[in-house]
Parts: C-alpha cells; sequence; structure tokens
C-alpha cells in the first residue's frame, strides 16, 4: 500500500503511529473488534478503522482535546471522527506528492 501511495519511510511511520492512536482510541472507548480500510493512490493512503463498541459519548475527549487526538493531527494530514458511529479516519500524503 506504501508504495502504491509513493510513501516515504518517514510517511510510512507517521502513517503507522496514525494507526496505533486510532486503534487505542477505538479500543479504551469499549470496542473489542476493529475493522480496518486502506486505500492508496496516486500519493495519497486513507485509513479508516471502524470499532464493534457503541457510539455513545463518540468522539471521546482524548480525540477531541486529548494526547491521542493531537498526535494523529500531528503525524496525518487530515483525521476525522464520525459523530454516529466509533469511527476514525486518515489520510497521510506523500511528502513528495
Amino acid at each position: 500500500m506504501a508504495a502504491a501511495a509513493d510513501l516515504t519511510i518517514d510517511d510510512v511511520d507517521d502513517a503507522t503511529i496514525a494507526v496505533e492512536e486510532a486503534a487505542l482510541l477505538l479500543l479504551e472507548h469499549g470496542s473489542s473488534e476493529l475493522t480496518m480500510t486502506v486505500q492508496a493512490d496516486d500519493g495519497l493512503i486513507t485509513v479508516t478503522l471502524l470499532g464493534d463498541g457503541a457510539a455513545t459519548d463518540w468522539p471521546p475527549p482524548a480525540f477531541e482535546g486529548g494526547l491521542a487526538g493531537r498526535i494523529l493531527r500531528g503525524v496525518a494530514d487530515e483525521v476525522a471522527a464520525a459523530s454516529d458511529e466509533p469511527r476514525l479516519m486518515f489520510a497521510k500524503a506523500s511528502a513528495a506528492r
């Protein structure tokens, strides 16, 4: 996937950190299983993680103002949380783009 999006090693590291932080947010919010979808093309990788937990109080405060949210925004170019289900999306563009 990283090759299809023409990501650099640093871009891949950033995307890996973003996946870990997003997964932790979902797991800490009550999900026990996660589904990840990855799309890559034209210098951009887009990752969506969906948890099986309840949408109650989603997104969590840790996403809005906590360290996890700041890390996600620091390593990804675009970050969004669904308001109706425990789902996080982020996009990472190639530095070469």
